[in-house]
């Protein structure tokens, strides 16, 4: 079974790392689709590694989670913007008014954050790391 659970584990990581590299060619302001995909990819590994957590070493599986958990706020804080943008301009209420503008901005700083956690996540070797820990 622990193989299995392995296997599987492994999977979503390049998974993950797959839409994650989506993202980063993704332009900035159509990247909404690529940003819902790393959201998904980082929600199925975080439930693969809750439910599978004892065929882990240790508490090695804790640290990934929490890991995913940062980049999963950054997501959501982009995410968020897109979706009150969509219901305010769904409303009725002119794409360029001061409300979403105000919005367009936050989700620009917003997206800025998210690519410079992606970026500090690949410096530092995070799913090699993580692997390699879970496999150990």
């Amino acid at each position: 079974m622990r193989e299995f659970v392995l296997a599987q584990t492994i999977d979503l990581l390049q998974q993950m790392a797959v839409r994650i590299k989506e993202l980063k060619h993704a332009p900035g302001d159509d990247d909404a689709e690529a940003i819902h995909d790393v959201r998904v990819a980082i929600r199925r590994l975080r439930q693969c590694l809750l439910v599978f957590s004892k065929f882990y070493p240790g508490d090695s599986w804790k640290k990934l989670r929490r890991e995913l958990s940062g980049v999963m706020k950054f997501c959501g804080a982009v995410r968020d913007r897109d979706i009150a943008i969509g219901l305010l301009t769904e409303s009725g209420i002119a794409a360029d008014s001061k409300l979403v503008r105000s919005l367009e901005k936050e989700r620009r700083a917003a997206d800025r954050d998210l690519r410079r956690s992606l970026e500090r996540w690949k410096h530092r070797g995070m799913g090699k790391k993580f692997r390699s820990r879970l496999e150990a």
